[in-house]
């Protein structure tokens, strides 16, 4: 039990009930493999504090993904000592920040985070369970090739990378526009998990910062004309998401310049034009075959056949698993 901290101090200082503040929720891989509670109860602002009782049991002998989030106005990080044999996920550059991942070995990955570290500027006193209150999400799952995790929303995203059209066909025949073959098709018979998979659907600008920049291309940069869940197949200049919490849902209405945007979008200059017939599905990260220029995580409309040829400059589709607004009934994923 704490002793009761002086009014002027906790005014100058404020300490903060973190990590087992807020539980988003603990989702159990098996038996044995989990994520321990962190045992910390305060940190101090206006400082760096270490954070105590995280572990991963169960994970002997196997490859982790980690994935660390803090919210308020604060960051972790693992020093530099204790990254031996762990990796960066594409798309993170350090590992220090409000959002950090790891990969490697379970017991590298233990050592991560018993070392990790917070760190927050000060904040003046107020009472528990208000804005300026901290807390940690650690998420672990057995790492799985392309598969990163957005803390954010709680769902994870594979890249498939190859030359692949968004359907066979234009795809009329309704709204969820299905297709019998392409990348809508395969996103949708590929499980993770155990959840099956869509085409990725972009509902704010943090998840389209996140697709944008975390699925690898040629050269250690993003991949270019990915395409994702998005097509007005079934009304032409209605654009609906075709899978996932927000299938069916209407995101944008019109063409370019005069179109609205209904809940979120992320067009490039001019798009979505229907420049040419049977552009009615959408990529993200437009790149233009005459132009050096990637416009990383801006959308484009082409064709949903376009992919069904060696020149057609596609470069691969993204799967989104998540079965609910924020997270989803996951397997082999520990929240906590």
């Amino acid at each position: 039990m704490h002793s009761p901290v002086p009014y002027p101090l906790r005014a100058s200082w404020k300490f903060v009930v973190a990590a087992a503040l807020l539980v988003l929720a603990v989702i159990v891989p098996s038996a044995s493999a989990k994520v321990t509670t962190a045992t910390s109860s305060y940190y101090q602002l206006n400082g760096t504090s270490p954070v105590t009782g995280f572990a991963l049991t169960g994970y002997t002998g196997k490859n982790v993904y980690v994935g660390v989030q803090v919210s308020g106005a604060a960051t972790v990080a693992v020093p530099t000592t204790a990254q031996t044999g762990l990796s960066l996920p594409f798309g993170y550059a350090s590992f220090s920040g409000s959002q950090i991942a790891f990969t490697g070995p379970a017991a590298n990955a233990n050592a991560a985070l018993a070392a990790l570290t917070i760190s927050a500027g000060n904040l003046p006193y107020d009472a528990k369970g208000t804005t300026n209150d901290i807390s940690l999400t650690v998420t672990a799952f057995e790492q799985q090739a392309g598969v990163t995790y957005n803390p954010a929303n709680q769902h994870f995203y594979q890249y498939v990378a190859g030359k692949v059209p968004w359907s066979a066909s234009t795809c009329t025949v309704s709204a969820n526009c299905p297709g019998s073959t392409g990348a809508n098709a395969l996103a949708l018979a590929t499980s993770k998990l155990g959840q099956t998979g869509y085409l990725a659907s972009i509902t704010d600008a943090d998840e389209n910062t996140f697709v944008a920049n975390k699925i690898q291309g040629d050269a250690g940069q993003p991949a270019k004309n990915v395409w994702i869940g998005a097509s007005d197949s079934a009304v032409e200049g209605t654009w609906v998401w075709n899978s996932g919490p927000e299938n069916g849902v209407n995101f944008y209405t019109g063409v370019s310049p005069t179109g609205t945007i209904k809940t979120y979008a992320n067009w490039a200059s001019g798009e979505p034009n229907n420049y040419s017939p049977g552009e009615n599905c959408a990529v993200i990260n437009k790149k233009s075959p005459n132009d050096p220029v990637l416009l990383t995580g801006f959308w484009n409309d082409l064709p949903c056949t376009y992919g069904q040829t060696a020149a057609d400059n596609i470069e691969g589709y993204v799967v989104e698993f998540g079965n609910k607004a924020v997270g989803g009934d996951y397997s082999g994923v520990d929240i906590v």
